[in-house]
């Protein structure tokens, strides 16, 4: 008899044991970083919604949104603690806008009027972050747990949110995005600035930015703000004014091309690109100065068009600008074979510029 409650006691461990390391496996892959790595085989095209030959002719700014908080502002909150502790980030609830839609207003649906409206930061990130999420690698076992602990208590008011998007069913295009009340899609732009040289200039974000830390992306990006709101063109006027902050750079026009919702976030994302008469060696005396360089960019990259698509499938890039310079790429007539370049070694570090102040070792 003491034999078989031995036995007993042994089967359950032994099954207690397998459950644990199952269910931390499990954990290790959602957190690390790895479904981030494998999203790379997947082609770009298949990583958004995209609507192309388009003209934004019109804005239609609402007095109320249409976004219908699927939490009270006591939830909200809560979840966007979550999600802070859980990236090291510390978001700040400043004013939005949301792309409440799009209306074609010409027979050839080229020509379209937007329709916006304001929400607080702290909505897109309980709503389309909670139910889209794409968030940074964590890797310590400590901070694995904790934030397991943080899943348990917000489990409700995740499930909540997730429940909610879904009424309104599974998105197939960028349309099926905006027509969901439940998400809160505030617009952020994307814009490709390409140097004298015709080089690309990619960013490396820190970890200090609540969306995409780590992550490479275009060569500068940001969110439409209150301050873009009456502008003529509030798009256009978030990347110029995103330029400006980031790269302290002054550009007059961006050339527009097109609207992409990534689907993770599931953020309506404008692209732009523009060319400079520089190249990016003279201009960085110019923006080592910008007001937020230090807290977005960890590292710069220029890359010339020919090499994009392989530095994009060789770096953990962001949906969004994956595509945006795949697509720019083919349109300057580059080989679009994005699963031939993952199988290639390609030395990304050999594009790295460094700031004069890493020359010098003061940085």
């Amino acid at each position: 008899m003491v034999k078989d409650v031995f036995t007993n006691v042994v089967a359950n461990l032994v099954t207690a044991l397998i459950f644990g390391v199952s269910a931390y496996i499990i954990l290790y892959i959602r957190m690390s970083g790895i479904t981030q790595t494998i999203r790379r085989v997947i082609h770009p095209k298949q990583r958004v919604f995209a609507l192309h030959d388009l003209k934004i002719n019109g804005i239609n700014r609402l007095e109320v949104s249409k976004f219908l908080s699927p939490l009270s502002e006591h939830e909200r909150d809560i979840l966007v603690k979550f999600h802070a502790a859980r990236n090291g980030s510390n978001p700040h609830n400043g004013s939005s806008i949301r792309l409440d839609g799009i209306s074609p207003v010409s027979n050839d649906k080229k020509e379209y009027t937007a329709h916006i409206s304001k929400v607080g930061f702290f909505d897109f990130i309980a709503t389309n972050l909670t139910a889209y999420p794409a968030n940074a690698p964590i890797r310590s076992f400590r901070s694995q747990m904790a934030t397991l602990m943080r899943s348990f208590r917000t489990f409700g008011l995740i499930q909540q949110v997730v429940n909610e998007v879904h009424k309104y069913g599974e998105p197939k295009k960028v349309e099926d995005v905006l027509e969901n009340r439940s998400l809160a899609n505030i617009i952020s732009v994307s814009v490709l600035i390409v140097d004298a040289t015709g080089r690309i200039g990619i960013v490396e974000r820190t970890n200090k930015v609540a969306v995409s830390s780590g992550n490479f992306g275009a060569t500068c990006a940001g969110t439409v703000g209150d301050v873009d709101f009456d502008a003529d063109n509030p798009f256009e006027s978030c990347g110029l004014r995103e330029i400006k902050e980031e790269l302290n750079l002054d550009l007059e026009r961006l050339h527009f091309d097109g609207i992409v919702v990534p689907k993770q976030k599931m953020q309506p994302i404008f692209l732009y690109h523009a060319s400079i008469d520089q190249t990016w060696e003279e201009l960085f005396p110019i923006m080592e100065q910008a007001r937020d360089i230090s807290f977005e960019t960890q590292a710069f990259y220029a890359v010339p068009v020919e090499d994009i698509i392989k530095f994009a499938s060789h770096t953990r890039m962001t949906d969004t600008a994956a595509y945006q310079v795949w697509q720019y790429a083919v349109k300057n007539g580059q080989d679009n074979n994005w699963y031939k370049t993952l199988l290639l070694p390609f030395d990304v570090k050999r594009y790295l510029i460094p700031w004069n102040s890493q020359k010098d070792g003061t940085k």
